[in-house]
């Protein structure tokens, strides 16, 4: 199913994408590889869903961190009740983007350490 997904979403207009991120964003019971595949595109159509989405888990966040670029790991720091393990990844970033949006977080649980 997952590389299906992913053939389409290459094909698929972009404004058609972030319309789909927009109206998935905060639904409950969109398939999860559907998400998770929507948050691997451009920050455009991921950053509703990097927001919003009730579906990603913490496990998904952290793997986002790892392996995507700048703009997504700044959604992420501003993304809403964040907690420790999501916070210290942020807070070994090199960019001050980054670190700035998780700064201004006022929902995110920062640890003293990571602080």
């Amino acid at each position: 199913m997952r590389d299906i997904l992913r053939r389409l979403t290459r094909v698929v207009e972009m404004a058609t994408r972030v319309a789909l991120a927009q109206r998935l964003s905060e639904d409950t019971t969109a398939p999860h590889d559907l998400i998770l595949l929507l948050v691997d595109d451009t920050i455009e159509v991921a950053r509703p869903l990097i927001l919003h989405s009730p579906l990603l888990t913490e496990t998904d966040v952290l793997m986002l961190i790892a392996k995507a670029g700048v703009a997504h790991q700044k959604v992420v720091a501003g993304r809403p009740h964040i907690g420790e393990p999501v916070t210290t990844a942020l807070a070994g970033s090199e960019h001050e983007w980054v670190l700035l949006a998780l700064a201004r977080n006022v929902t995110a649980k920062i640890s003293e350490t990571s602080y």
